[in-house]
């Protein structure tokens, strides 16, 4: 038996507009033309995984890495930031497929083992190590000034009483989380790690693991005990493959243990073009990014909160890494 899917060229079209309709009951993407017997699922899932959408935000709307705010996107997808479109578009197709018997319920592989209804994963952008080091002490000093905010300015003094001290200070929380979830709870932790001879940005971390002399058996017992750690990139590592691999090789000599992923700090990927960004993941040697997620907002960027491989234009095929979405 055959199930036929409809082709509606206008979903791959960068500039269509798309409203919110309803399908089967539930939410789904398609363009202005959509009807339901004419409805373009395989279109409509592909336009956003590959964020479609979002090259009808201008340049005007972008700063200088690249980066919107949710309002520049068009108003339609607005509406929909937290809609899980693609697990909708996929449940509506899994209900066709059974009505027509062409697969039944007992052959769909559950969402997750053992029955459960989600899965929580918890992880942390490592942004400061210390509050000792020069530019954390430099930076919470200028704010604290500059802003009148208390916060900043005992940060400054507290950073004072740690300098040289890196192990100590209260942004050393390591030890602190592995107390809390050694019962059997483990976390990943994404080091920020920049090579001397990649341009700095002005939002790039201040004090990393990099520059600061602390006590890498920590990490490295945590890793050999089931804590994962991958690389927080620079800002401008998605620019340079050797930046990306040499952070990855760097944590991996220092923990013993093989470095799987990566989030952007800033998540500042190519947002203009993401897959010239996995290219350079893939290359550097990396299995996943988890840098998918709207700057000020939360929900789903590319439609969905399941793991998915990029898809490059260029090649006209999925690529080699899953994108975690955040």
């Amino acid at each position: 038996t055959c199930s036929w899917l409809p082709y509606v060229p206008v979903s791959y079209k960068p500039r269509q507009n798309h409203p919110v309709p309803s399908l089967d009951g539930v939410k789904v993407w398609g363009p202005r033309s959509y009807t339901s017997p004419s409805w373009d699922l395989a279109g409509a899932t592909f336009r956003l995984l590959t964020f479609l959408d979002e090259s009808q935000v201008s340049e005007q709307s972008r700063d200088n890495k690249g980066i919107f705010k949710v309002e520049s996107l068009p108003g339609e997808r607005q509406q929909v930031l937290a809609e899980p479109l693609v697990e909708n578009h996929a449940a509506i197709l899994k209900r066709r497929l059974a009505a027509r018997k062409v697969m039944a319920d007992e052959f769909v592989v559950p969402l997750w083992p053992q029955g459960k209804k989600w899965v929580f994963l918890l992880s942390h952008d490592t942004d400061a190590i210390t509050l000792g080091s020069p530019q954390e002490l430099l930076t919470n000093l200028l704010k604290g000034l500059g802003r009148r905010d208390r916060t900043s300015l005992t940060m400054f003094k507290d950073g004072l009483r740690y300098l040289n001290r890196p192990n100590e200070n209260p942004l050393f929380g390591f030890p602190g989380w592995r107390q809390l979830e050694s019962p059997g709870f483990r976390s990943c932790f994404y080091l920020f790690a920049k090579p001397k001879n990649l341009k700095r940005h002005l939002n790039d971390c201040r004090s990393t693991v990099v520059e600061q002399d602390i006590d890498w058996n920590i990490l490295r017992e945590m890793a050999a005990a089931g804590w994962e750690f991958g690389l927080h990139a620079p800002i401008y590592a998605k620019q340079e493959v050797s930046a990306l691999a040499w952070g990855k090789q760097f944590i991996e000599e220092k923990i013993g243990q093989p470095v799987a992923g990566l989030r952007h700090h800033y998540w500042a990927l190519d947002w203009r073009a993401p897959h010239l960004t996995f290219r350079k993941h893939v290359a550097a040697g990396f299995q996943y990014d988890a840098s998918i997620a709207w700057r000020d907002s939360m929900g789903f960027r590319a439609g969905t909160c399941f793991p998915f491989q990029p898809f490059d234009p260029d090649a006209q095929a999925a690529m080699p890494i899953f994108s975690l979405p955040t």
